[in-house]
């Protein structure tokens, strides 16, 4: 049975030492009694060094991460919970006004296959191994990706299924 004794200030008025003591030992704790201090909120754009998580269970898809980033290489995780291992993540460049609720818009139902539209195109790949250890149903990829909204889109050679909206914006502005 551990019982608390006594209680007294000590040190800094930040924190507060308190004496516990069990059958044969005591120890004395540390405790942090401060406000938690208030900072600004962190900027939502980020720039190349970012992994956006994406998980895919068969039937819908969800992305984790920053919904804008600056223009440049970014890494994506695909976590493929369906044990197929054959989807694969990207994202669609939308281009010449139209926006991601217009690639929406094509799909009678989630994960229907769809042709690219004219209006919108595959960015390039590099090829590079993700920052991170990947599991076995984990599939990385890095993604160069232009200015403009993109969908995050994973397919399955079945269909496409879209999983949000992301904002690349022009790091030079």
């Amino acid at each position: 049975m551990i019982l608390a004794l006594a209680s007294t200030a000590c040190g800094s008025a930040d924190q507060t030492e308190t004496t516990i003591t069990a059958p044969t030992s005591a120890t004395t704790v540390l405790v942090d009694t401060s406000e938690p201090q208030l900072t600004s909120a962190p900027e939502t754009t980020f720039v190349g060094v970012d992994i956006i998580e994406v998980t895919f269970d068969g039937s819908a898809c969800t992305a984790t991460g920053p919904d804008k980033v600056s223009a440049g290489v970014h890494s994506f995780v695909l976590l493929d919970l369906t044990g197929e291992g054959l989807a694969d993540v990207r994202t669609m460049a939308i281009q010449d006004g139209h926006t991601y609720q217009d690639l929406l818009d094509l799909q009678s139902e989630p994960g229907e296959y769809i042709p690219i539209p004219p209006w919108a195109e595959w960015p390039l790949s590099t090829f590079e191994r993700v920052d991170r250890d990947l599991a076995e149903n984990e599939l990385g990829k890095k993604l160069i990706l232009e200015p403009g909204e993109h969908g995050i889109v994973v397919g399955t050679g079945k269909g496409d299924w879209f999983c949000g909206a992301l904002r690349v914006s022009d790091p030079s502005l």
